[in-house]
């Protein structure tokens, strides 16, 4: 006998910190109070920058990313950069291999969106059903970030910076991505 499911929810992004709170972290150093208070749980987490132009035309760069505690690792890349620093001709911090992320975080002068993924009801991948709870296991969050990063490309047309580093994306590529019922 076979069962079918339905899932009727939708992936949406949520902001998890606000333009002010970003920019006041970045610049005056006030880490938001609600961050612990509100993320202390795993999640999947978007870093989305100004756009950019260059040879290769509009760019738009973001960064996805999975934490087991969103409030432990959001942190991360709000560091301030080490005492001794290496500037460009035009003051930008260059930043070790690793830290382009926190880099660009340093460099963005609070200009930046931080949302975080929830799922409204549940989502049917490919038979593989998924909801909000999914986020508590390991397996199913990496897989959420993984479908996160192509989305970022395919739906949402930004530039996910960490898109090729990425082992699943590079075996199944962004050729066909399932969208959820209420859209990506």
């Amino acid at each position: 006998m076979t069962t079918q499911v339905h899932a009727r929810g939708k992936f949406l992004w949520r902001e998890l910190l606000s333009a002010d709170e970003i920019r006041n972290w970045i610049i005056e150093r006030v880490k938001p109070k609600r961050l612990i208070q509100e993320f202390s749980h795993a999640g999947v987490y978007r870093f989305i920058f100004r756009e950019f132009n260059d040879e290769n035309g509009h760019h738009t760069p973001c960064y996805t990313g999975e934490a087991k505690n969103i409030a432990k690792r959001i942190p991360y890349y709000f560091r301030k950069a080490s005492p001794v620093e290496k500037r460009d001709k035009n003051g930008i911090v260059q930043m070790k291999s690793g830290w382009h992320v926190t880099g660009a975080v340093q460099n963005s002068n609070g200009e930046l969106t931080l949302p975080y993924l929830a799922i409204e009801g549940s989502v049917s991948l490919q038979g593989v059903i998924l909801n909000q709870h999914c986020f508590d296991n390991p397996l199913y969050r990496v897989f959420l970030e993984n479908w996160a990063i192509l989305s970022s490309e395919s739906l949402d047309r930004l530039y996910p910076t960490n898109r090729h580093g990425n082992k699943l994306v590079r075996l199944f590529g962004s050729g066909s991505l399932i969208r959820s019922n209420g859209g990506g």
